[in-house]
This record gives structure tokens, C-alpha cells and sequence, in this order.
């Protein structure tokens, strides 16, 4: 027997006696002095306090997060032998093939005692894996460095086999989507609403038996993808509809509408996103905009020209005078809208990078913000805001604007300040709707947050005095909304950092915390603007839905679970609430521009499947009280935004198939029955949509018969896009059912991975 071997043997029978040894003690034989094992960390037994024995850091100094300084080391300095890790060590396959006796070889060549060198090793190893147990805790995102040395590698290995021994479980499945393949792939990491539904049990095949069992939307499926394959019409084609040819100074100009329609425009986006995403300073807005009508001042810039025409395409699908809410003027807006966004993208791309005045800033911002509200390239968005963010701090804008030396007027710095923490902010939320890391631009930021003051009081060269926190400004958002960058951007990082995992009493912790951000928003009910609160209290709930959903599936007690339900219920409830009362309010700008009620619908669809295989309790109750209602109105407004916007019918289809998918869960018998409720609902949409749509190629043709060459248009004659497909493609129907999406559904119990094709999910026990 090897001599590994017996000491692992002798371990087996006198766990309580340390392997510890000196030369005193080996010439001594039977009568050596047994030394008493060290039972308690060095800290806690300083203090003289119960320690609970866990490795590599007891449950006293990691609450205290000095995890990574707890260590079980006798008071003469020699390590505290671990009898767990030395059994692991000796059973390696390495240490039988001989690889530690070359090395044990060469330390005791060197002098000194084996088992004294033993120790010394084992305490470097335990010291290791101290060491990284912190910066995992302490930094999520960074990857584990990986030594090239062998004590190193070895402690790692031993780290690994002592967590699977000790809890005999696989690392939890984290959601997400690949659609496509090869280098055509589309990707959705954990915390979006997508991955999420797309893993929620047989999900998947309730869609395909949707579509398979409808022979008019197999149809329709037909027909957008022969409509996807067609080339754009050539000019000389007799069904030619002139577009807007150029980009350029005068093409700008060409599109502006009459004087009358733009004040009302610029107004409501002045009292809607103005008022959140505030990036311009009014007085000197107003007197350019005064002189965009007067013959005798001097013509504004270009520049200012395009930062009009974005304005007036971000407001165009808001109703300013309740007139309009057919489904085919709301349509022909966007459509005009992405007329304006395609013509100002353009003339921007033909700009020299070199000058850049406040306008051109601004101009690159609400185009962004234009894209977003108008569902405009949204496969993109990421890319595009995250190229926006590297541009401004390539020129800076991360940094404070006190470091510029040349003369800057304070009008100027809060500008810089105002669009900074605007992007910002919408990376942030591309990120975490798309389901990847966002920029990590916080530890190289110094910037101040702007300031919360009225425009009128800021002068140039005079620093202005800043309101309470309590009193609203129209910068008020702006000024509120970076108190919580930093603990967005840290879950944004710990939810779709590669296998990252919550503990329960980390999720309940920032649950706390994101409730009492958006609990306390100190402005006042009676003066702020309701969509402003609402945009405050919405961007800190939909992260609580993240949270839970994800510990919803790793649950390990019906305690955890419970508790992740009626969060989830009330959270959700509370997001559809905030979206109704503005809706009841005539206020679609948040409805628009944001999308946290569809992925509560998706999360809703995860708690009603949970529940589904629980005995009769309170909670199944709850679910069956509360989630029914709660699609109803998700489907209500999602419905009103799709009406409006003319597209994104595949989210409705999916928040309508989720519907029926929770009604089957609690009533299988009928599972075909609410499948075709689903079709039903999509089919009737298009039904509308082609009815509208043919009114709208009536009108085009006969404008396309009177002209005789491709000319830019007046904003109200060309109801009709620039290649002259219409939006009533139903987006891409061949991503109605999953086909092309690869994503392996999730065993919620276990937290574990199962082929795609596997059973139903089966719950909990």
C-alpha cells in the first residue's frame, strides 16, 4: 500500500487526530503527543465566539466579508490539516499516475520535513481557493485567473471535486436564445423577457401545434415569406414609388411639414420625452426654432434642421388632439416617422467627424431614441447605442467637463452632462432587454450627474444654484436616474455573467433595495409629470422581475419558491398598473417606449407553469386569481402599442400565445381549444392590417401615376415606405415558433439543463 494510501486509510478510523507530525514524534513511535485539531478560524477564536466550521470561510467572517481573510491556522503559524481535502488529494488520478510524488520528490530533496512541507502546501492551497472565493463574490463579471503552476491548478481541481461532494449538484442552466446559425445568429442572454419564455416547458411545441393546426395562418405564413423574398421594385417598373433620393441640406428641408404641424409636434415632444430624456437648453432652442420661420434671421443649421425632424418623428404616433386612431393613419405615422429617421441617419453618415457643435450631439441622440420609439431596426439597437456610448467617450463625455481648459460656458457643460447620462441610461436598458453585459464605463467615469435646474436660470459663464431634489425641473429625471447606476449596471453584470448565480438572501437583498428606490422617488404627485414618476418607479420593477424569475428557477425550498411567486404577482401587477394609468390618461409615451410589461407576461407564463405541478395551496390560488386578469391587460397593451405602431405583430403573437399556453397549463383537455383562441386573435389583426394596407396602395399609386420623377415629398402626401413595402409584414413569421431558435428548456427543480426535445416540465416535489 502506498503511503498516500495509508494515510488515508488511518484518516477513515481516527478522523479526530491530526496528521501533523514532527521528526520528535516519528522517533517517539506509539508514545508521541497527539496535537488537538484546530476547530475554529483564527478570528473567531480570538474573539472567543462559536464558529460553524465551514470552509474555505465560516459563516461569521463571510457576513462580516472577511471571507477572505478567514483561515484555520494554529497560533504557531502551521496550517489546521483538512481531512476532507487530504482524502480528496490522495484519490486524484494524478497522485496515483505519480505526478505529486515527482514534486514531493523535489521539496523533500531540498530539506526540511515531508509532513511540515505537507502542511505548508495545504494551507497555500487553502489560502487559494480563500482568495478566490472572494473575487468571486466581490467581482462576478471577472473570470477566475487561471495560474500556470501546479499548486494552483491543483487547488482549483480540488475546490471543484469538494463542491461536487459536498452538494452533489450541476451549476444551474441559465437561459438564453441563439437564433440562426453559423454567423446569422441572433442572441438573448438571462435577463431577457425572450429567453425567458422560450425555456418555459413545453412552450415550444404548444406554438408549433398552433401554427400546424390553422390552415390560414400557414397561409399567411406563406405569403410574408414569398413577400420577403421579392426584390425592391425597380424604377422603371410600372408600380415604381418615388422615395427620397437624396440626403442632403435641401432633402431635409423638403421634409419638413407646414409650420402649423411642426409647433404641435415640437410641443408634445416637449411635453412628453422632453421631460424625461431633456438634452436640449430651452431658450436656446426656442429662439433657433424662432428663426427656422422668420425671413429676416439668419437660417438655422442643418443640423438643427434634422434635430426638428427627429423630434417630430418620436411624437408621431402620440395622439396631440385625439383625432387619428384608425389603424391605418396611426400606420401611415410610423411610416413617415421612418422616413424622417432613414433621411437623418443618412445625412448624418455623409458628416465629417471633425466639427461637432451641441446639435450634431443632439441630433445623435434622439435618433436613438426615434429608433426605439418607433420599433425601428431593433436587432441593431444594441450595437448602435453601444457605438454611440464609444463615441462619446471617445470625445470624453464620461469625464468631468472641469477638466476641459479651453473657456466652455456652463450651458455647454450641462449639455455634455444631460446627453451623457441619456445614452447611458439607454445602454443600460438595451443591455438588459437584450440579455448581455452593458459598456462598463463606471470605473472610468468622473462626471457629475446634471443638475436639477430650470433652463432659465443656467448662464454662461455663472454656475446655476440647484433645486431640491423634491422640486421638479424638466432635468429632474436626469438628475434622479443616476442614483441607481450603479446597482443596475452590477445586476445587469451578475444576471448574464456566464454561469452567475444568486443566492436567496441575495435576491431578497437588492429586492429590498430596488423597492425602496422605487418607493421613494422624492418628487411630488402633484407637480411632476405622471409619465416622469412612472419611467423612475418602471426601470427599478422590471429588474425584481429578473431577479425572481431567475431564483424561481433555481429554487431549492418551497419557502424560496413561495416567496419568489408573490413577488413576481405583485411586481407584475404593479408594472401593468403604472402602464394603465397613463394609458387611462391619454399618455402613450411610456407604452411606446418601453417594453417590461411584456416581459412580465412571459415571467407570468413561469409562475403559472411553477404552480401548476403544486398540490392546492394559497399560492396556486393567488396565480389562478391574479394571472388571468393580468393578461388580459398585458394583451390590452400590447395590442394598442402594435395598432399604433403598425408592426411588432410577433410580440403580440407570443404574449397571445402565452395566454392560452397559461390557460392549458390549468386545463390540458382543452389545450387545442385555446391554441385556436391565439390564432384567432393574430388572424383578425391581419385581417385589419391588409384592409388598411390596401387603402394605403390605392393612395400611393395614385400619387406614384402623377409624379414623373423621384422627388423628396411633403410629410403628409406618401403614406408609404421607402422601398414601397408596407409594414404589415407580421416581422418575420418564420421566428413565430421557435424553429430557428436554439435554446434547451430548463428542469426548474433541479436548475439543470435537458435536451430541447425533452418532456414536460415536472415541477415540484
Amino acid at each position: 500500500m502506498s503511503a498516500c494510501g495509508a494515510e488515508s486509510a488511518g484518516l477513515t478510523e481516527h478522523t479526530s487526530v491530526s496528521r501533523t507530525r514532527s521528526p520528535e514524534d516519528a522517533d517517539q513511535g506509539s508514545h508521541r503527543k497527539r496535537r488537538r485539531k484546530v476547530l475554529s478560524c483564527l478570528d473567531c477564536r480570538r474573539r472567543k465566539v462559536q464558529c460553524d466550521r465551514q470552509s474555505p470561510a465560516c459563516g461569521r467572517c463571510v457576513k462580516a466579508g472577511l471571507g477572505a481573510q478567514c483561515s484555520y491556522v494554529e497560533e504557531n503559524g502551521v496550517a489546521a490539516s483538512d481531512s476532507r481535502l487530504d482524502d480528496i488529494e490522495c484519490k486524484r488520478p494524478s497522485d496515483r499516475n505519480g505526478g505529486f510524488a515527482q514534486n514531493f520528490a523535489l521539496i523533500t530533496s531540498n530539506g526540511g520535513s515531508p509532513d511540515a512541507l505537507r502542511g505548508r502546501l495545504h494551507a497555500q492551497n487553502a489560502r487559494i481557493q480563500q482568495l478566490e472565493t472572494a473575487l468571486s463574490r466581490s467581482a462576478p463579471s471577472l473570470p477566475v485567473v487561471r495560474s500556470v503552476t501546479l499548486g494552483a491548478q491543483e487547488s482549483q481541481t480540488h475546490a471543484a471535486e469538494t463542491t461536487k461532494s459536498d452538494q452533489d449538484v450541476k451549476p444551474p442552466a441559465q437561459p438564453m436564445i441563439f437564433r440562426g446559425k453559423a454567423f446569422k445568429t441572433e442572441y438573448s442572454g438571462p435577463s431577457s423577457g425572450w429567453a425567458t419564455i422560450a425555456q418555459v416547458g413545453d412552450f415550444h411545441h404548444f406554438l408549433h401545434g398552433a401554427m400546424e393546426m390553422s390552415p390560414r395562418l400557414q397561409r399567411i405564413r406563406k405569403e410574408m415569406r414569398a413577400r420577403g423574398d421579392e426584390e425592391a421594385v425597380a424604377e422603371s417598373h410600372p408600380d415604381y414609388v418615388p422615395t427620397v433620393a437624396t440626403a442632403d441640406d435641401a432633402a431635409l428641408r423638403a421634409l419638413l411639414p407646414s409650420q402649423e404641424v411642426t409647433d404641435r409636434a415640437v410641443q408634445l415632444y416637449h411635453a412628453t420625452y422632453g421631460t424625461i430624456y431633456h438634452i436640449v437648453h430651452l431658450p436656446t432652442f426656442w429662439k433657433a426654432y424662432d428663426g427656422l420661420w422668420s425671413q429676416a434671421a439668419e437660417p438655422p443649421s442643418s443640423a438643427f434642421i434634422a434635430v426638428i425632424l427627429l423630434m417630430i418623428a418620436t411624437v408621431a404616433c402620440l395622439d396631440s388632439d385625439g383625432t387619428g386612431t384608425d389603424h391605418q393613419s396611426k400606420a401611415a405615422s410610423r411610416l413617415r416617422a421612418v422616413v424622417m429617421i432613414d433621411t437623418c441617419e443618412r445625412w448624418v453618415e455623409a458628416q465629417t467627424h471633425k466639427k461637432g457643435a451641441a446639435e450634431t450631439f443632439q441630433l445623435l441622440c434622439l435618433l436613438v431614441l426615434a429608433k426605439t420609439i418607433n420599433a425601428e431596426k431593433t436587432k441593431r439597437r444594441p450595437t448602435e447605442v453601444g457605438g454611440l456610448m464609444l463615441r462619446l467617450m471617445s470625445m470624453g463625455f464620461h469625464r468631468s467637463p472641469s477638466h476641459l481648459r479651453k473657456a466652455t460656458s456652463e450651458v455647454d457643460k450641462e449639455l455634455r452632462r444631460r446627453m451623457w447620462t441619456m445614452i447611458a441610461d439607454l445602454e443600460l436598458e438595451t443591455s438588459f432587454e437584450r440579455g448581455i453585459v452593458a459598456v462598463p464605463w463606471l470605473s472610468q467615469s468622473d462626471t457629475e450627474a446634471p443638475r436639477n435646474i430650470r433652463d432659465e436660470s443656467i448662464e454662461d459663464d455663472e454656475i446655476p444654484v440647484e433645486l431640491s431634489a423634491t422640486t421638479y425641473s424638466t432635468s429632474s429625471y436626469l438628475a434622479l436616474v443616476t442614483r441607481s447606476f450603479g446597482l443596475r449596471s452590477n445586476l445587469n453584470v451578475r444576471l448574464n455573467t456566464v454561469g452567475g448565480r444568486f443566492a436567496f438572501e441575495e435576491v431578497m437583498k437588492y429586492t429590498q433595495e430596488l423597492t425602496a428606490i422605487s418607493q421613494a422617488i422624492p418628487l411630488s404627485v402633484d407637480t411632476a409629470p405622471q409619465a416622469v414618476r412612472a419611467a423612475l418607479e418602471l426601470k427599478h420593477l422590471q429588474y425584481i422581475l429578473a431577479l425572481h424569475s431567475a431564483s424561481l428557477r433555481t429554487a431549492t425550498s418551497s419557502i424560496q419558491r413561495n416567496t419568489s411567486i408573490m413577488t413576481i404577482l405583485d411586481t407584475a401587477t404593479r408594472i401593468v398598473d403604472v402602464h394603465r394609468d397613463l394609458l387611462n390618461a391619454g399618455n402613450r409615451s411610456i407604452l411606446l417606449l418601453r417594453q417590461d410589461y411584456i416581459r412580465a407576461g412571459f415571467v407570468l407564463a413561469q409562475v403559472a407553469l411553477t404552480t401548476n405541478y403544486l398540490q392546492s395551496s394559497v399560492y396556486t390560488k393567488a396565480v389562478d386569481d391574479t394571472v388571468p386578469g393580468l393578461m388580459e391587460r398585458i394583451v390590452e397593451l400590447l395590442t394598442d402599442r402594435v395598432f399604433r405602431l403598425g408592426c411588432e405583430h410577433k410580440s403580440l403573437w407570443f404574449v397571445l400565445a402565452t395566454q392560452a399556453y397559461i390557460k392549458s397549463c390549468r386545463d390540458s383537455a382543452r389545450r387545442s381549444m385555446y391554441q385556436q383562441e391565439a390564432v384567432d386573435a393574430i388572424v383578425s389583426l391581419y385581417d385589419k392590417s391588409q384592409e388598411a394596407k390596401q387603402q394605403m396602395n390605392g393612395a400611393a399609386a395614385s400619387l406614384a401615376g402623377s409624379s414623373t420623377k423621384a422627388t423628396p415629398w411633403a410629410l403628409g402626401d406618401v403614406p408609404f415606405d421607402m422601398n414601397g413595402i408596407l409594414p404589415f409584414n407580421f416581422d418575420d413569421m418564420e421566428s413565430w415558433t421557435f424553429e430557428d431558435w436554439m435554446a434547451d428548456s430548463i428542469d426548474w427543480q433541479t436548475g439543470s439543463s435537458a435536451p430541447a426535445s425533452g418532456g414536460a416540465f415536472q415541477g415540484y416535489t
